[in-house]
């Protein structure tokens, strides 16, 4: 008898993600959200279909260095699939950065609704979710900088000019005007020591314009329109400053680069990833008195924002198709989701998607009001510090979420052909760009240090006022801020971020749970994040509990009477 096994389906990335639209109605308030809704929903359908499968197609056909033309003359170009290039219009007709700027949903909430959009994109997208990150970040940098004091804007008319010219590209809806950047940093040396590491060279040539020679040994989005690049300077500060380089010269040609090669990386093989020569490529300088690094790393943080969003959506993709495959495949003559082992593993994967999610709705939370202006000291502080924990934690998830995630479709999930073992090989990314977990732990410490405390102070502050003294909360924050207060704990600093990290998404589940919009699941995965481990109970209830995380049967709305009583089921 021939045998075929059911092919994993997705219809609507949003309508299928119930805690992600409890989050968005909770933070966004009933009004706006009902602005978005539909539009979300939509999108979430696209994201399932077709764009989901161009992005596979950009991954069975990746992108190649064509270093030399037919005649003999070097040319360098890339070649990309139709499909990668049809996600930058995309991109550009969604607002996926646009909306962050144009603030259709008010000056603090657009953020939210752009990041949303984002996280039903970038599984689908075949990685154009990478230089999208960093178009957010260059963006957000033009920003800052156009938006300096006096004094920092006096004589810079040139510069401003030029970075007004490509903010309007970077935040365009339309295809043939928007950009995307880079962000180009590691050279030979590599590493996360940017600032020793660091060999690239700029000699002023003319008013304005200097010349970039050096080498970039990791540009990725090698096929963006601009970058940021850090760059020694040669007067006599000698510090890094940060540089803006447009690709290309007005007549299309490649500006002072060559691509030495195309790396040949585990995963993200359809985002072209280059090293690269600058020999004498023209740019503008952004910052003077080696004030580079600083400035740059504004862009770090929205692009380890954007990392977190990533990873969680990552976790939630393979998640819904787990869980759509658990209802078709059958077993020892019974469907998966009937399967009390089975479903349990799913449910362990679906509270791990919840507590990423609600961290990276937090940060797009705190990060609009930030920019505009209306966040408290508390707030800004409690940004700073959840950006590295938050990148921290995801980005190891995300990795063990999608190899116990493949894991359910037993051999299938080993099979390149599926399409699941991308999942896998694109997850641990996640864990490394923009900075491995130790260099996210250290900038823990280091936020916590120059805030002498406050920040943490600030999480301790948030918690209480929203969940109260919830013992499990508090005792994380404890143990990690005994830590992180040892002057001998360098060695445990990744520990204390992963205690501190585990704190805030737990309490940030804690405060939706306790909302009204809350379903009980809510209250069954915060408790669950928080306890460790499942609490001993009867194998019955267990199995109850399970099926309304994963499928929502038996899932009700938590009644007023019930809320304030949420802790521990």
């Amino acid at each position: 008898m021939d045998v075929t096994l059911p092919i994993p389906q997705l219809t609507n990335t949003f309508a299928e993600d119930g805690y992600l639209q409890r989050n968005l109605r909770r933070i966004l308030g009933d009004a706006r959200y009902a602005e978005v809704e539909q539009d979300l929903s939509r999108f979430g359908a696209d994201c399932a279909g077709p764009i989901r499968e161009a992005g596979r197609r950009c991954e069975l056909h990746p992108p190649y260095h064509i270093p030399y033309d037919a005649w003999g003359n070097r040319t360098d170009d890339v070649w990309t699939c139709p499909e990668w290039k049809g996600m930058h219009a995309i991109a550009a007709k969604e607002g996926l950065i646009a909306l962050a700027y144009s603030r259709p949903l008010g000056k603090e909430t657009s953020r939210v609704y752009q990041l949303a959009k984002l996280y039903l994109f970038a599984p689908s997208s075949g990685l154009y979710s990478c230089p999208l990150a960093m178009t957010d970040g260059a963006a957000f940098i033009i920003e800052k900088v156009l938006r300096g004091s006096k004094a920092e804007r006096e004589g810079e008319g040139y510069r401003n000019a030029q970075l007004e010219g490509a903010l309007r590209h970077l935040t365009s809806q339309d295809e043939k005007e928007f950009w995307t950047s880079g962000q180009w940093m590691t050279e030979r040396g590599g590493g996360s020591d940017v600032g020793a590491a660091t060999a690239t060279t700029a000699v002023e040539s003319e008013e304005g314009v200097w010349l970039l020679s050096g080498n970039k040994w990791f540009t990725s989005a090698t096929d963006a329109h601009m970058t940021f690049t850090l760059v020694r300077t040669s007067d006599a500060n000698g510090g890094l400053d940060m540089f803006y380089l447009p690709t290309r010269d007005n007549q299309g040609k490649l500006n002072g680069l060559e691509i030495v090669r195309l790396k040949n990386k585990l995963g993200t093989r359809q985002l072209p990833t280059a090293e690269m020569n600058l020999n004498g490529s023209r740019a503008v300088r952004v910052t003077r008195g080696g004030r580079g690094l600083g400035m740059i790393m504004n862009l770090a943080s929205i692009t380890r924002v954007h990392n977190t969003v990533s990873a969680a959506a990552g976790m939630r993709r393979i998640v819904q198709l787990a869980k759509d495959y658990s209802t078709r495949r059958e077993a020892f003559g019974r469907k998966l989701m009937e399967l009390p082992a089975h479903v349990a593993a799913l449910a362990e994967l679906e509270v791990e998607a919840r507590a990423a999610c609600c961290l990276w709705l937090e940060m797009a939370r705190l990060l609009g009001r930030i920019e505009a202006a209306t966040a408290s000291n508390d707030e800004t502080m409690m940004f700073r510090l959840m950006v590295p924990l938050s990148k921290l934690q995801t980005g190891r998830q995300a990795v063990d979420v999608a190899s116990r995630g493949i894991e359910l479709f037993g051999g299938a999930g080993y099979m390149e052909d599926t399409g699941l073992p991308a999942h896998l090989r694109d997850a641990q990314v996640l864990a490394i760009w923009e900075g491995t977990s130790n260099v996210q732990a250290m900038d823990v410490v280091r936020v916590n240090t120059q805030t002498g405390g406050r920040a943490l102070a600030a999480l301790r502050r948030r918690f209480e006022t929203t969940i109260g003294a919830d013992a499990r909360v508090t005792s994380l924050l404890d143990k990690a801020e005994r830590l992180l207060r040892d002057e001998f704990s360098e060695p445990l600093v990744l520990r204390a971020s992963f205690l501190l990290a585990r704190a805030v998404s737990g309490g940030l589940m804690l405060e939706h749970a306790r909302d009204g919009k809350a379903m009980m699941s809510d209250a069954i995965a915060s408790d669950r994040w928080l306890n460790g481990e499942m609490v001993v109970m009867h194998g019955t209830k267990v199995h109850a509990e399970n099926k309304a995380l994963v499928y929502a049967e038996g899932d009700y709305a938590i009644t007023s009477q019930r809320r304030d009583g949420v802790s521990a089921l």
